[in-house]
């Protein structure tokens, strides 16, 4: 039996639709212009929506369902993606999400020889906050609801990232139907490779570092693989 972080924690079904509730949240402040303003629109206390902002409290369902009535939106739609949600018309439709806040999971995945998964519970130590426009228009994504940063280290992976490197992780994705680098479970330890599909359904785990050599994941361990997420880019800032 697989036993994984990811299968509890990273795709933790509670902690995504909060954070897709905190984006609506932060959308609809981006549209409002304040928070005071968005305040002020749907009868919220300003202080409790700055803590909500913030990420201090979370969002439960008594507030998302007064929101979504006090923006004229349907019933649950706090609880779905934010780009998957129509803008109501009026005042509310007048801006757009420009930014979204990707948290920055407290989780260092191995670019080496694999790490022990980590048990417990996994901390959101910040987040950061990117612009939405960028995203369209460098990444293709499942949802920003999916999106998060961890720590990659280790050396194998060099030449494409470097230990201590912030990795974008879509968490959505959990198929592997292209050939790229995944962060993924292999028995109960976790890595960030570069995955090669092979005829048959095995796949080859591959290092960008030429001194690590292949692995074959072949159909016998199929119920000891799995697939966390895809990562999207580093964050690292390299000056060039």
């Amino acid at each position: 039996m697989l036993v994984c972080w990811g299968s509890n924690l990273l795709f933790n079904k509670e902690m995504d639709i909060k954070e897709i509730r905190r984006q609506h949240l932060l959308r609809s402040i981006s549209q409002f212009g304040s928070i005071e303003a968005l305040a002020d629109r749907t009868g919220a206390n300003s202080k409790h929506v700055s803590q909500l902002k913030n990420g201090t409290r979370n969002i439960g369902d008594r507030f998302a369902r007064k929101m979504e009535a006090a923006l004229g939106l349907s019933v649950g739609d706090w609880d779905k993606s934010p780009l998957s949600v129509a803008e109501p018309s009026g005042e509310y439709s007048a801006g757009k999400m420009d930014s979204i806040s990707i948290p920055r999971l407290d989780v260092a995945g191995s670019m080496g020889f694999g790490a022990a998964a980590p048990a417990g519970h996994i901390d959101v130590v910040e987040r950061i906050t990117v612009n939405m426009e960028y995203l369209r228009r460098n990444l293709a994504i499942s949802s920003p609801a999916n999106l998060a940063m961890i720590t990659g280290y280790g050396d194998s992976m060099e030449g494409t990232f470097n230990d201590g490197d912030l990795l974008l992780v879509d968490r959505g994705v959990t198929e592997i139907k292209v050939d790229a680098v995944y962060v993924l479970c292999l028995g109960d330890e976790l890595y960030i490779k570069r995955i090669q599909r092979r005829p048959g359904g095995s796949f080859l785990m591959l290092s960008d570092n030429v001194k690590y050599p292949p692995y074959e994941i072949t159909n016998s361990e199929a119920d000891n693989f799995q697939v966390l997420g895809r990562v999207l880019l580093a964050w690292n800032a390299r000056k060039l």
